[in-house]
């Protein structure tokens, strides 16, 4: 992990003191941690508590740095055979640059063989390098940490383990050409007393943290190293990157990864300073800002044409404004939130469909950050036909309906149409009104099907559908049966398939017959069972017994009437006490019908042409009936 330009050196090499800070851009000496005119880097050192011994460390320093000007620092670690003060003889132009345009102090840890591995180490940099930083500089506790090679893996190891055992938290992570080697490199180089952690553990210990994580080797990171010929080091961080996405994180959302052009050595690293320093400077400086009202994604269908919505944002430097932005493709609409640390907007609901709300809060210093929020907006109108409530299928006898209602609709209703569908009818037109609306709609003898569509102004469509049955004033008449005291009727092609209807309870019933009358007075004594029947049984009675049955099968229904009296009536005794005096029998009988919502009667002379049986039994069957 060196290469020419390396030096190698032990820790015995560590000995190096300054008795004050010495500084090269300037080159001048402060004795003191003193608010610079121009862009600097400085050298100086400290005591590790946990390593016991002076470690030193370098920090450049922007020129906008100074006492009213607190920064967030990021932490650079070097790859092995290499010092705090590698940074500075390779990269001193690139560092320095990067750093002038950038909101945050540089440091650069000294870090020898270490790997930064280890409770000591890994320590040194979470406990005792941020104390000294946070202490004697103008630096807010916001921090970043990244490297190269063996600091690539520092960097990774330190800030999730660093994190789980020191609750020392880092903004952002990143890795140039990370030496994600196997655990027993380090051992075989004698740079450690025992193997470090493996690629799946550093995964481990960094998937589940908050931190956005950026890595990137040289595609040609391949090369001879000692023993181990053609060592395909970005081979290795491939293989992180697989680790990482197994356990949680999202490639190009909470992981960045690049395999440039560029081998193990400066010319790559220095290529990629300014990538990593600005992706560190905008996590450091970006101000945090949330959409606390909803959530990430939110299906909205009430009637509304706009969304309030509200959060929160944050940001060392202070926020000045909060924007929103709402955007489908082809149509943007935006505007400016009301306050800052608590924010609040109404977002106009441009669009059906697909909506994107984007809410951008921009820090003093001019950093921004973006919460996004997704909208699946449905302004499909809501449609309730009102004038036939409560029946999925209206019985009728006119050959024309009336059918009205509501539409209603975020943006408003434009239009409203109907559509029907019936025997020998297929027809559409214009409804009258719009959220109140009515049609007069033609209907076929037979089920038919009605369709009403409303649009909003926004184009969306919604309909409601009613089937109505009319009835023809005819069905089939099949069997009378008379006796003194028990009367039988059925009829066929009477119910169209519709049985709800017919006993639904929603307006008298009845069967005349010449001129006995049974009357269906009482909804609740209709009994289903199953799909097609249903029985109606009278009352419990001294004077009458009998019942009502429909099957309402559309291939073969049928209505039965069967009533018998008692054999002895009691006291007084009824006006009906013998069937045969009720109905004139051999002669032209009226026969009307009515069941549950028809609102006309079926009324027909039935031709009588049975014969008398010995035991008094009149019978008739007859075909269609006008």
């Amino acid at each position: 992990m060196t290469d020419a330009n390396g030096a190698a050196r032990g820790v015995c090499d560590l000995r190096r003191r300054w008795s004050g800070v010495r500084a090269w851009g300037l080159g001048v000496v402060v004795a003191g941690c003193l608010p610079l005119s121009a862009a600097q880097w400085l050298a100086t050192n400290f005591w590790s508590v946990t390593l016991g011994q002076m470690m030193p460390y370098e920090i450049v320093l922007p020129d906008s740095y100074g006492p009213s000007n607190r920064m967030p620092v990021l932490y650079m670690l070097h790859g092995r055979n290499y010092h705090d003060y590698s940074w500075r003889l390779n990269a001193f132009q690139t560092i320095t640059n990067a750093a002038n345009r950038r909101h945050m102090l540089v440091v650069f840890p000294e870090g020898d063989l270490s790997w930064y591995f280890g409770t000591y180490w890994r320590r040194y940099i979470t406990l005792d390098l941020t104390r000294q930083i946070e202490s004697n500089w103008y630096a807010t506790a916001a921090r970043s940490i990244g490297g190269f090679s063996m600091g690539g893996y520092g960097a990774l190891y330190v800030a999730g383990i660093g994190q789980a055992y020191d609750h020392t938290s880092y903004r952002s992570v990143s890795s140039m050409s990370g030496a994600f080697v196997e655990p027993n490199i380090p051992e075989y180089f004698g740079d450690l007393g025992g193997p470090v952690l493996s690629r799946a553990d550093i995964a481990d210990a960094t998937a589940a943290r908050a931190f956005p994580l950026l890595i990137d080797c040289g595609n040609e990171d391949i090369y001879d190293f000692f023993s181990i010929p053609l060592y395909n080091l970005a081979g290795k961080n491939d293989i992180l990157r697989d680790d990482l996405l197994k356990r949680g994180r999202v490639l190009w959302q909470t992981l960045w990864y690049y395999r440039p052009a560029g081998g193990h050595n400066w010319a790559y690293w220095i290529s990629r300073i300014p990538v990593h320093f600005g992706f560190h400077d905008n996590a450091l400086n970006a101000p945090d800002v949330a959409i606390t009202s909803h959530a990430a994604v939110v299906t909205i269908t009430t009637a509304t044409n706009q969304i309030s919505i509200a959060g929160t944002a944050a940001s060392d430097a202070g926020i000045s404004t909060v924007t929103w932005r709402v955007s489908v493709p082809g149509r943007v609409a935006d505007g400016v939130a009301s306050g800052t640390l608590a924010w609040s907007a109404t977002v106009p609901l441009i669009s059906t469909g697909k909506l994107y709300i984007a809410v951008t809060a921009l820090s003093a210093l001019a950093y921004s950050n973006t919460a996004w929020m997704k909208i699946y907006y449905s302004d499909q109108p809501d449609v309730v036909i009102t004038s036939q409530p409560g029946m999925d299928v209206a019985i009728v006898t006119d050959a024309l309906v009336r059918v009205a209602g509501t539409a209603l609709a975020s943006s408003g209703i434009s239009s409203v149409t109907w559509r029907v569908q019936g025997p020998g009818v297929t027809l559409a037109g214009d409804a009258t009104g719009t959220a109140a609306w009515y049609a007069d709609v033609p209907l076929g003898i037979g089920k038919n099907t009605v369709t009403i569509t409303a649009r909003s102004f926004l184009g969306a469509g919604g309909t409601a559908v009613k089937s109505f049955t009319r009835r023809a004033i005819s069905f089939r008449l099949r069997t009378v049966r008379a006796k003194a005291r028990a009367l039988y009727l059925k009829t066929s092609d009477i119910t169209h398939g519709e049985l709800a209807g017919l006993t639904n309870g929603m307006g008298g019933g009845f069967v005349l017959l010449d001129s006995y009358m049974f009357a269906l007075d009482n909804a609740a004594l209709w009994k289903r069972s199953g799909a097609w029947n249903a029985r109606y049984r009278l009352p419990k009675s001294k004077y009458l017994n009998g019942y009502l049955q429909i099957n309402g099968n559309p291939r073969g229904d049928w209505l039965v009437l069967n009533l018998t009296l008692p054999r002895k009536f009691p006291e007084p005794q009824p006006a009906l006490s013998n069937f045969l005096e009720q109905i004139a029998l051999g002669t032209n009988v009226p026969l009307s019908i009515q069941l549950g919502p028809c609102d006309g009667t079926t009324n027909v002379i039935l031709q009588l042409r049975g014969t008398k049986q010995p035991w008094g039994l009149f019978q008739a069957k007859g075909a269609w009936l006008q």
